[in-house]
């Protein structure tokens, strides 16, 4: 009986460590949005639109040589950045072994669903739907267009 006990103990001080900072922190911080540089704007315009639902904002040339564009879904903004100069990093099988920001997740209800979903939109899928049960997580990470990583997340119980 201790040890589920003991799981209950973390889930609640994980859950409370997860929650929004109080307003007692100066900084206040909350998800505002993800910026990702692009080789070809129109085509990442495209795939966030026709595989994601994103919907373009604003689109507009900050120099000469860069061009910005802003994506939105209820809640939250994708900013695709496109400079003449620009160069893709390398592309490692695991992308996870490149020292940086590795993926943008997005939650969503039923994570099967929204991999059959993307499926049938022809979105490469790389590898299948994960469920981790230490974690109580199910998860699928995808490139965008452009190489770009995000994850699909479902909190399972």
């Amino acid at each position: 009986m201790r040890a589920p006990f003991t799981v209950f103990l973390w889930i609640t001080f994980t859950a409370l460590e997860l929650t929004a900072q109080s307003a007692s922190d100066p900084l206040e911080l909350k998800p505002h949005h993800a910026a990702a540089s692009v080789g070809n704007l129109d085509r990442a315009i495209k795939w966030y639109h026709d595989k994601l639902g994103f919907k373009l904002i604003l689109r507009q040339h900050l120099n000469p040589d860069r061009e910005i564009a802003w994506l939105t879904i209820p809640g939250y903004r994708i900013d695709l950045l496109h400079d003449k100069n620009s160069v893709p990093p390398p592309r490692p099988k695991d992308h996870m072994m490149i020292q940086s920001w590795g993926h943008v997740v997005f939650g969503v209800p039923d994570v099967d669903r929204a991999w059959a979903i993307l499926k049938a939109r022809g979105v490469d899928l790389p590898e299948p739907v994960a469920t981790n049960q230490q974690l109580h997580i199910k998860t699928f990470h995808f490139p965008d267009s452009e190489g770009n990583w995000l994850e699909l997340y479902q909190d399972i119980k």
